[in-house]
């Protein structure tokens, strides 16, 4: 994905299941969608999945 472009509905979707339902890191979901971390972190912010309570490595799932 280049930069600047818009996620379709169904990207954003996936890197929110891929928030919710794994472990895998906002670089790791990054580099799997092609996008930056800081789109994963703004999808992450938007949907309120993970919570790092201001730290990078600790997190926890935000119950729905």
């Amino acid at each position: 994905m280049r930069q600047g472009q818009l996620f379709t509905e169904e990207q954003r979707r996936t890197i929110a299941r891929l928030l919710s339902t794994t472990e895998l890191t906002t670089a790791e979901i990054a580099q799997r969608m092609q996008c930056s971390r800081s789109a994963v972190a703004s999808i992450n912010r938007h949907y309120q999945i993970r919570d790092y309570a201001g730290l990078r490595r600790v997190r926890q799932k935000i119950a729905v």
